[in-house]
């Protein structure tokens, strides 16, 4: 039994950094606007009003130019913004609708015509990133939903997209689904390994400490955007040198917006191939004369997907919320085709492995008794010829644990009489997940903002071994066999102070949490135990039959499915890391203090963390 459990880690991040002619800095949560605001001569205008107003929430926040005429807003929620510009002597400039992305700073400059009223509305964003130096790709909510995902229903995963970041490869590893059910990658950024990346979830960080893999994979409903930068990024991200991922999910608007999905995916035995009618001439994919399963069916493939989202106000301009929900419902259905020992095999006589070719040719061990080292007449081990080796009965050359395990295997059912590839089996895995998230923001003052957002993905996998639920053996469909419940969860808040508009603190607190409980299905029992084997199975934690791995012959290996013969439950037999226990919780304390001097922006900030695995 494996726990992972009172390792505590504390990890604390100081940084100190000025910009010199620039005023804008990277943010984990928000974004910024900034710009310079001239009169018709290029010289600054002093004192310039600066209303920033929310497209989607009403929310205006206000800024002022200063000396230099620059101005700066930098706690702004990923969304669509415009600018108003008011000055005495000069009209009023307002900008067209501007983008604004997390981490990201939007520029807007404008050059004031003297006189009053109000000039023509227009002005966009610059397109030039002048404010910081990360080399960074953007998708929004629209780009997410309409860019092609991978083929798989199972696979509508978010990570993915991390394929259209120039430089990034993916790593042809992973984790089990049964540690990781939502699908999580490992990625490699200019080179550098995925260990070395980084992922945050609305400022929270969002990577397993241990594993590498995300706690909570984003649904595409959730995301407003996701930011993939590939280098360079500023200090306060921590010390990440390959990707970083920065997920912003979405918040409520004025106005009430809903949505809901279904995908659904069934591979009924009529579709199994191109070359028949589904509908009329449905045969069984197993035939032939020697198969005791003639007329059987691959149980179906029945992918089901579904959920939605809402979100709105509670007070208008002032309260805001934002749910979804995505609910996984799968049963995976496969067939296998393995090795069992034949019932003349389990005797000692393994004739019918020498009638395979010389190379089968099997020899006196070393701690016979007699004959070391000489061939078995007919690789008929049960005659005596080789004496009797310790723990055996005379001439059984089986020990009585030996046997007792043999009797897990089920004897063969295809393969015309042959020793190996010879037993077939089908059978259906199962995998229920649910994934959803919530998150409110609340617009207080001016100077007050605040978010909360938490996420919830729970999901429980069943997988049946070829050989039945006690004796395991080789997975189906999913790769996996044995049992698995596993709850993630991830937690962010937020408040933003702005004393000024040249002076903003920004603290954010964030809670993770990954927890797996792994087990074989023959959890509860003491297989080995009834086998005479001691030691094994001493308490519950240890229940269930460990893996029996039998090499079969080398000569083998590159001519059939199964070289092996083998039982129980394994990361080698079937990819179950079982009995395990891993609860890992991750508590983060962010706090950002930023002011501009003229043209000189200056922030200091601190990050602290407690791991407990």
């Amino acid at each position: 039994m494996r726990f992972l459990r009172g390792l505590s880690v504390f990890c604390v991040l100081t940084w100190l950094f000025a910009l010199l002619g620039g005023n804008l800095f990277g943010q984990q949560v928000f974004g910024s606007i900034f710009g310079r605001v001239t009169d018709p001569s290029g010289a600054p205008v002093n004192n310039a009003k600066i209303t920033i107003v929310d497209v989607e929430k009403g929310g205006s926040f206000d800024a002022t130019t200063n000396a230099f005429g620059i101005f700066v807003r930098n706690d702004l929620i990923p969304d669509r913004y415009t600018v108003t510009i008011e000055a005495p002597g000069f009209q009023k400039v307002v900008s067209n609708e501007l983008p604004v992305h997390v981490d990201e700073a939007t520029q807007f400059n404008a050059a004031l015509q003297a006189g009053s009223g109000s000039a023509p509305p227009g002005g966009d964003a610059s397109a030039l990133q002048t404010d910081r130096a990360d080399l960074a790709q953007i998708l929004t909510s629209q780009e997410i939903s309409q860019l092609p995902s991978d083929s798989a229903l199972n696979d509508r995963n978010l990570q993915n997209f991390a394929w259209l970041n120039p430089g990034s490869i993916r790593w042809s590893s992973t984790l089990t689904s049964a540690l990781d059910p939502q699908g999580s990658t490992w990625d490699f950024v200019n080179g550098l390994p995925w260990y070395m990346g980084g992922s945050d979830l609305d400022g929270a960080d969002n990577q397993d400490v241990l594993y590498g893999i995300l706690i909570i994979n984003p649904t595409f409903d959730s995301v407003h955007e996701v930011k993939q930068a590939n280098e360079d990024f500023d200090v306060e991200f921590g010390s990440f040198a390959a990707g970083l991922f920065n997920y912003s999910t979405k918040s409520g608007t004025n106005s009430f917006h809903a949505s809901g999905f279904e995908y659904l995916g069934v591979n009924t035995p009529g579709f199994q191939d191109f070359g028949r009618n589904p509908f009329t001439e449905n045969t069984p994919i197993v035939t032939g004369p020697h198969s005791v399963n003639a007329g059987a069916y691959v149980p179906t493939t029945h992918q089901n997907q579904f959920g939605g989202s809402l979100g709105g106000k509670i007070i208008k301009d002032k309260l805001f919320y934002f749910a979804d929900a995505q609910l996984t419902r799968e049963h995976l259905g496969g067939s296998v085709l393995t090795t069992v020992p034949t019932a003349q095999d389990r005797t000692g006589n393994l004739s019918d492995w020498l009638a395979l070719g010389p190379q089968y040719q099997i020899y006196c061990p070393q701690n016979s008794t007699t004959n070391v080292g000489r061939a078995v007449p007919g690789n008929i081990l049960n005659t005596g010829f080789c004496g009797t080796l310790p723990g055996t009965a005379a001439g059984t050359f089986l020990s009585p644990q030996a046997q007792a395990l043999l009797n897990y295997f089920p004897l063969p059912n295809t393969g015309a009489g042959l020793p190996y590839d010879n037993y077939e089996a089908t059978g259906t895995s199962t995998v229920a997940g649910n994934q959803w998230d919530t998150r409110w923001d609340y617009y207080q003052n001016a100077k007050n903002t605040f978010f909360g957002r938490y996420s919830y993905a729970g999901y429980s996998i069943q997988a049946p071994g070829a050989f039945g639920d006690l004796a395991g053996g080789p997975s189906f469909s999913t790769g996996f066999a044995g049992s698995s419940q596993i709850l993630n969860q991830s937690l962010s808040a937020g408040w933003t102070y702005t004393k000024s508009a040249a002076t903003v603190n920004e603290f954010r607190w964030g809670y993770v949490r990954y927890h797996v409980n792994e087990q074989p299905n023959g959890f509860g029992t003491s297989p080995a135990t009834a086998a005479g084997i001691p030691n094994l199975n001493t308490s519950l934690s240890t229940s269930g039959l460990p893996a029996i791995v039998i090499q079969g012959p080398l000569a083998l290996t590159p001519l059939v499915s199964s070289p092996e013969f083998a039982l129980g439950y394994s990361l080698a037999v079937n990819d179950c890391n079982c009995p395990l226990t891993d609860f890992e919780r991750q508590w983060q304390v962010v706090d950002n203090f930023s002011h501009i001097m003229g043209k000189h922006s200056f922030k200091i900030g601190r990050a602290s963390c407690r791991e407990r695995v």
